[in-house]
């Protein structure tokens, strides 16, 4: 089951595979997709005001797994920028948010992982360090390979083969999020 909440309304149905293949571009790699059937691309065109297809990846890791909410910081932001020598653009990391975090320690939403974050009027379980690709050398507004932020974070993020930066969060409470809001850690439970 698919289910999606759009503007308070869930559509939800047993997704379909249609037969229907499209060859898309994905970040410059060309990706062979196969179209869904079902009430979302309907539901998608109509919210965004453009023809919309709901598609899945004909070959495993064909595309690169995102979860739901990704979160970033201005401190390990800071510090990527330092150790690269050159201004960092947080959309390379396609981040759902990006929390200005002042002047704590770079990479302090590592400390995160298990504990809920409210953020507006959400409320979000951090899960985890988010593993990062050569996607985020791809200028956002061009698709230009330019950087080689990448191998820099690897100098300094390589954990057990996997480069990270940001983290993962699952959504526990949905609620309305707005720029400027503040995040708040919650104190976690003593244990005896």
């Amino acid at each position: 089951m698919l289910s999606v909440d759009i503007g308070g309304r869930q559509v939800a149905a047993e997704p379909e595979m249609s037969g229907e293949y499209l060859t898309l571009d994905y970040w410059g790699r060309a990706s062979r997709m196969e179209v869904v059937n079902g009430p979302w691309a309907g539901e998608f065109s109509r919210l965004l005001g453009r023809s919309v297809a709901l598609a899945r990846s004909v070959v495993a890791g064909g595309v690169v797994f995102g979860a739901s909410v990704t979160i970033a910081t201005t401190s390990s932001l800071r510090r990527l920028a330092r150790e690269s020598g050159i201004a960092v653009d947080e959309r390379r990391f396609r981040s759902t948010f990006t929390i200005d975090t002042g002047d704590a320690a770079a990479h302090v939403e590592d400390s995160w992982a298990g504990r809920e974050l409210e953020l507006g009027g959400a409320r979000l379980l951090v899960k985890g360090g988010v593993p990062r690709c050569a996607v985020i050398d791809l200028d956002p507004d061009t698709g230009a390979r330019g950087t080689s932020l990448l191998k820099t974070l690897a100098g300094y993020r390589l954990d057990a083969g996997e480069i990270l930066f940001g983290v993962y969060a699952e959504v526990i409470r949905a609620g309305n999020v707005t720029r400027g809001d503040q995040a708040r850690l919650p104190p976690t439970p003593a244990t005896h």
